[in-house]
């Protein structure tokens, strides 16, 4: 029972190897794993085969942002379904969807317990789905192929899986003809992060999510960068004062004796290494992962992990000196207490799962962090992202791309996630541990480590763990019955208005089957045309499609033309992704209140036309600037005016490569980009910005 109990929360941890820093210490990467893996527990380990889950494949789109001809290459991405419990579609039954995340499926299946323990209560039916290029969802035929090159590699990144979750749940539900019964989200750690950000960007798909883990915070300098090593140091000080001390005066022992003659060979005797080391960072950076995994996934129970490591280090025999107790405590700690020998490179062996942590710790998933020397019980390595930019571009020719403040969306727009921790898990540092609104809930534990409420269930769990499952147990109920209660109310009223227009809907009906008749008449024997969705007061001719320009338009003084290098490719990090575009936009600050009073931001979103044929008929957002003391932002269309890529608009347009990049989401991305630069230009962070559009332009600013 033990060692299964282990198995089901193994540590994962990768080195990141800094080529910029090859004088120093290798740098030590916490990763973001639902439980504690070690290079053993490589392996599958799955439920998968039991006779409830069935595995299914679903033939997947490579690119889901662009219409580039690779863009419609396809994979079969993996999922599971378990239906054991499931209540089915005519009841509207939940849908339980848990996030693959850094890792296999199998891994999920083997230690996520918390869908499989709530389903019957629930009547929920199981989905867990794989993430792109990990297990048996990997592009491309082979984990090598895929990652052999910055394009084939360019389309393994976080927004492109949360667009696969979305497709797959919709499949599943049109297969189940269960598109009424709502779907909750689960994740861990990493994919605890998808969980928030897919409910965050898919609200239509998934009704809430419970985010456990999920360091959602580390990006952008929005919580500080020593938060995790500060954690890991304050576990351990308030288990052990003596044995705080010992690790911490550790490391530099490790140096003299290694600075010795035959230091390194001593070194080597004292820790039982399976091979002599070459310096002291082998041994240095091992320990440190041992140290961190204790922290991390401190409770398995019914083990506490940083309390057996200390006890074993002060308890050590009298006159056992610093290192020696520290190898007391690493035996202690260890899963496999009686190897005759310790491997340095346990927790950077290669494997196709850490080969794909590594490029995603370099894409879109680079988290700032690091320590210094206050208080911290390890030897200082303060994050530097200018050299991780720098390794980024040398080793996969990529640099990390900036996330919102997703505290300050979450605030203004998120509803329906918990978000859950364990106050001993270092990552709760970068998690969300106190409740931003009423349904945007944190749900803590001072005891908690790493995803441990969403793991398999015991009945020798302690009370504030089972607490904490309860609560978030409380809170999925309730959203669910307010989701069933909605729908009924919705279907009451359907029925209603059914009855009364019955026999002008059936009059209706006709009218439409004739409409559509006639249009599939007259498609073949005439070309499509669809009206363009212009703006203009004036029906447009070839005349009115040259610049208009009036009084207010971007010649008076009050407006300021202005450019923004715009990347071609928001989604990808193909090279051709990084490729930019000079995008136009028009500022007109005469009437401001100012970023001190933040006063607000109105952006028109511009559409399917240049820039100046919408500046010359839109009014609403000057003749209203004033009353609001609002700054004025006029954003042209990607690939309109003169925001065009490629240089012309013939180079353009030339061939399914050039304009695969002319869609409406990029413009989106595009527009996005360009009111936080604008922000950030005139410290207007805090400032509110609403958007403005009209017809096609309309549609955008929803």
């Amino acid at each position: 029972m033990d060692s299964l109990r282990y198995s089901l929360q193994l540590l994962s941890l990768i080195f990141l190897l800094f080529s910029a820093w090859a004088s120093a210490r290798q740098r030590v990467i916490p990763r973001l794993g639902v439980r504690r893996r070690t290079s053993e527990h490589e392996v599958s380990q799955t439920t998968s085969s039991s006779f409830d889950i069935k595995i299914y494949y679903y033939t997947q789109t490579i690119d889901h942002f662009n219409f580039r001809p690779d863009s419609y290459a396809t994979f079969q991405q993996r999922y599971a379904i378990n239906s054991k419990y499931w209540g089915g579609a005519d009841s509207n039954a939940p849908i339980f969807a848990y996030l693959g995340a850094e890792a296999p499926l199998d891994y999920d299946l083997g230690s996520i317990g918390f869908l499989n323990d709530n389903a019957l209560q629930f009547n929920a039916l199981q989905l867990y789905i794989e993430h792109r290029y990990y297990g048996y969802s990997v592009p491309f035929g082979t984990m090598e192929e895929a990652l052999k090159n910055e394009s084939t590699r360019g389309y393994f990144n976080s927004a492109q899986a949360l667009a696969d979750y979305a497709a797959v749940i919709l499949d599943v539900k049109k297969m189940l003809s269960a598109e009424n019964s709502p779907v909750i989200a689960f994740g861990g750690s990493y994919g605890g992060m998808l969980a928030a950000w897919f409910r965050l960007k898919y609200p239509h798909v998934v009704l809430g999510s419970l985010a456990s883990s999920a360091p959602i915070l580390y990006f952008d300098d929005i919580v500080p960068q020593d938060g995790y090593f500060s954690v890991v140091t304050k576990d351990f000080k308030e288990t052990s004062q003596s044995c705080y001390e010992t690790i911490r005066q550790s490391w530099a022992e490790i140096d003299r004796v290694a600075s010795t003659p035959n230091g390194l060979s001593t070194l080597s005797k004292i820790f039982s290494t399976c091979r002599p080391l070459n310096n002291s960072s082998e041994l240095k950076d091992y320990l440190e992962n041992i140290i961190i995994g204790a922290a991390q996934y401190n409770y398995e129970a019914p083990r506490y992990l940083i309390s057996d490591m200390c006890r074993a280090i002060d308890g050590a025999a009298n006159g056992t000196d610093t290192l020696g107790r520290i190898y007391a405590g690493v035996v202690a700690s260890s899963y496999r207490q009686n190897d005759s020998c310790y491997d340095m490179n346990e927790f950077n062996a290669p494997s196709e799962t850490a080969e794909g942590w590594a490029w995603q710790s370099c894409s879109d998933m680079v988290m700032p962090i690091g320590h210094d020397t206050n208080g911290s019980m390890f030897p200082p390595s303060p994050f530097n992202l200018t050299e991780v930019n720098d390794y980024c571009k040398k080793l996969y020719g990529v640099e990390p791309r900036p996330h919102w403040d997703i505290k300050l969306i979450l605030r203004r727009f998120a509803s329906n996630i918990i978000f859950s921790n364990g106050l001993k898990d270092p990552y709760s540092s970068g998690g969300v541990v106190e409740d931003i609104s009423d349904s945007l809930v944190a749900v803590t534990t001072a005891e908690g480590s790493h995803c441990l409420d969403i793991s398999v269930a015991f009945c020798t769990d302690p009370h504030w763990l089972v607490k904490q499952r309860n609560k978030e147990i409380k809170i999925i109920k309730k959203w669910i019955a307010k989701y069933q209660a909605d729908l009924l109310q919705l279907k009451q009223r359907m029925n209603s208005k059914n009855l009364l227009a019955m026999d002008s809907l059936g009059y209706s009906s006709q009218l439409l089957s004739l409409l559509i008749l006639f249009f599939s008449i007259s498609a073949s024997a005439t070309p499509f045309y669809i009206p363009r969705l212009g703006v203009g007061t004036t029906r447009r001719t070839w005349q009115h499609d040259q610049p208009q320009t009036t009084s207010s338009s971007s010649d008076t003084e009050d407006f300021k033309k202005l450019y923004y290098t715009q990347p071609l490719d928001h989604f990808n990090y193909r090279p051709d992704s990084y490729t930019t575009f000079q995008q136009r936009y028009l500022i007109n600050s005469k009437y401001w209140g100012g970023a001190d009073s933040n006063a607000p931001i109105f952006a028109y979103l511009g559409a399917e036309e240049s820039l100046d044929d919408d500046f010359s008929i839109i009014g609403s957002l000057n003749d209203n600037a004033l009353q609001f003391k609002a700054l004025q932002l006029y954003i042209e269309h990607r690939y309109y005016g003169n925001s065009v890529p490629f240089g012309t608009m013939k180079e353009a347009l030339k061939n399914e490569s050039t304009r695969g990049y002319f869609n409406s989401a990029q413009a989106l991305a595009d527009y996005a980009a360009v009111i936080l630069d604008v922000k950030k230009t005139f410290s207007a962070e805090n400032s509110p910005v609403i958007a403005f559009g009209a017809s096609y332009g309309g549609s955008k600013s929803l």
